[in-house]
């Protein structure tokens, strides 16, 4: 799959993500301005939104929409944005099992149809489902039930999710995103471990919650669930950095995660420097859309706390 084309395309778009001067304007504004500011910088649509979400849902369309036009295949657009897609089958099944609320806000970056989800999941009827989006919800139809809870139902429909993309990035042969995917699975999955250390929760019950497929075992984990932190720093260091294995370290003292989750997340695109630079693979478009994540994260954390650090932002 030749990626020239999209790889200049993508490196401006690159260039246009937020610097510091972008986030230094953003910090100074007002609350009430902040989506206007965020407007005036070229983030969403040019109209009014009046949650922050829809600011951003705004911005996702807009990137999903210009990429597809320059990729040679949709493929990689799909797999990605597939995790807006998760959010609303989740919506879908629980309200259908245990809610039965008429008035829902679905994500509107996801890339199947409400109709379409609604079709399989609750009619289980698929002569209006697309060929491409069968294969997925049939398995989640087949495999979820009403006897589940609705924790049980997340955590399955996450499972069946997860597997599917890593499953259809390694048929596509897209390499930079089984890279980034397994290392995505890999920081999920560490801070689940110590969100359920927190809360001393049962190790079946934390094995239910943890994602197959990263390029750390699902055995690996459990294997120092709940040992000493110098216990776990030895096994994990082979898959972990330095700064990683630091702040696990440090974890008894401050018992905050959010410093776990900034450094693990950052090891994802360190991860895919090099296939930053590749212009003959899919690298330069995954790379930017994990940097675009990481703008969208630091978006967020500068509307909820004006007076951050703004070094404590992520950096790309």
């Amino acid at each position: 799959m030749n990626y020239i084309f999209a790889s200049g395309a993508i490196g401006v778009k690159t260039t246009e993500l937020f610097k510091e001067n972008e986030y230094l304007t953003l910090q100074k504004a007002d609350k009430g301005d902040y989506f206007k500011t965020l407007r005036d910088l070229g983030y969403g649509f040019d109209h009014v939104a009046y949650y922050l979400d829809d600011v951003i849902t705004n911005e996702l369309i807009k990137v999903k929409s210009q990429l597809l036009q320059v990729v040679p295949s949709p493929n990689i657009i799909r797999l990605w944005f597939l995790k807006y897609d998760l959010i609303n089958i989740k919506l879908i099944i629980k309200n259908h099992y245990f809610l039965q609320n008429q008035d829902i806000k679905f994500d509107q970056a996801a890339t199947i149809s409400v109709d379409e989800l609604k079709e399989a999941l609750i009619n289980n009827n698929f002569d209006k489902v697309s060929d491409i989006n069968t294969k997925l919800l049939r398995s989640i139809n087949e495999q979820v039930n009403n006897k589940m809870t609705s924790q049980q139902v997340s955590l399955l429909v996450d499972k069946i999710v997860y597997n599917y993309i890593l499953d259809e990035a390694i048929r596509l042969g897209e390499a930079p995103f089984i890279t980034y995917f397994k290392e995505y699975i890999d920081s999920r999955n560490l801070l689940t471990m110590y969100r359920a250390e927190k809360i001393n929760l049962n190790q079946n019950l934390l094995k239910e919650a943890l994602i197959d497929g990263g390029y750390v075992s699902i055995d690996t984990l459990l294997s120092i669930y709940q040992k000493l932190p110098l216990e776990q720093v030895e096994v994990l260091k082979l898959h972990y950095s330095k700064e990683v294995l630091e702040v696990i370290q440090t974890l008894n003292e401050h018992k905050d995660l959010s410093l776990l989750e900034k450094v693990s997340i950052k090891e994802i695109l360190e991860k895919l420097v090099n296939y930053g630079y590749d212009t003959f693979s899919s690298g330069p478009v995954v790379n930017y859309l994990v940097k675009k994540e990481f703008e969208i994260n630091n978006v967020r954390r500068l509307y909820f706390d004006k007076d951050i650090d703004l070094s404590k932002l992520l950096k790309y």
